[in-house]
């Protein structure tokens, strides 16, 4: 599909003249052609473009599906979105009804591994495999493969859990400033500090957590502040001090009920209710 037209479109909507938008980037000609969608245009140069409409490549692809996500965006979306709202069983039911576009089996198996966890249902075995398989396989870290590393955290092999974390932090490091990076590092660190805890690797978990702190104070992603006083919190309860341990959850419970954070509502009940 040739994009110019909707550029010309979204040019003039903003008012910017033909010369301003495409200095130094083609000629005027050129640029005229490209906007009768007559030819292409290199992607370095259509980026150039976007950036002097200050328009993200993100925002373009919404424009050019008339403002709509496209069917299998949009029910990731909602899976992400009912997933966040803690909304089980409309999101287990979403699960039921992934779009007939194709959708890698990684992908798919990202999203039966949260379903597995809320429901604390067995993994099967071939969702298992193929988790594993994928990492196994894996030589460069890309966004998506941090993601899905932070929700496969549970239940990889306690083995090549440990030996991927070596290969994780350097990774995270080049998505600091990636649109979402920060995000994705700290649900990495959440989710990495819990399965360190289960495994009972006391002093790997309080470094992660220690990262988690760090990257959730004074930014947008406060909300991971419970999730970290609740780690603190629970290592306090089953392996230092069981009296501080418990005021601390007793602190993060009320907090997790005032915001309405049911699952963390059972979490911390659930442990003091089992010592």
């Amino acid at each position: 599909m040739l994009y110019g037209p909707i550029i010309r479109r979204i040019r003039l909507s903003k008012g910017q003249q033909l010369q301003v938008v495409y200095h130094n980037i083609c000629s005027k000609t050129n640029a005229i052609r490209f906007e009768k969608g007559e030819q292409s245009i290199a992607i370095e140069k259509f980026e150039a473009i976007l950036e002097r409409l200050t328009i993200t490549m993100e925002e373009f692809k919404w424009i050019t599906n008339n403002n709509l996500p496209k069917e299998d965006k949009k029910w990731q979306e909602l899976c992400v979105e009912t997933w966040n709202a803690n909304q089980l069983p409309f999101f287990n039911n979403l699960l039921k009804l992934s779009p007939d576009t194709y959708l890698s089996e990684t992908l798919v198996a990202n999203y039966e591994l949260l379903a597995i966890v809320t429901q604390e249902k067995p993994l099967s075995s071939e969702i298992q495999k193929i988790v594993a398989n994928y990492f196994s396989r894996l030589e460069n870290w890309n966004y998506e493969d941090l993601k899905f590393f932070a929700n496969s955290c549970y239940i990889l092999p306690v083995a090549q859990f440990m030996g991927l974390l070596n290969e994780v932090v350097p990774s995270l490091g080049r998505y600091r400033f990636y649109p979402g990076g920060q995000l994705v590092e700290a649900v990495l660190y959440s989710n990495v500090t819990a399965r360190l805890i289960l495994e009972e690797e006391i002093v790997l978990a309080k470094k992660y957590l220690t990262q988690l702190v760090i990257i959730s104070k004074g930014s947008h992603l406060q909300g991971f502040r419970l999730f970290a006083k609740f780690y603190e919190g629970k290592l306090a309860y089953l392996y230092e001090d069981k009296e501080i341990g418990r005021r601390l959850l007793e602190k993060v419970l009320w907090t997790a009920d005032y915001l309405d954070s049911t699952q963390l509502v059972e979490d911390v009940k659930k442990l003091l209710d089992s010592n």
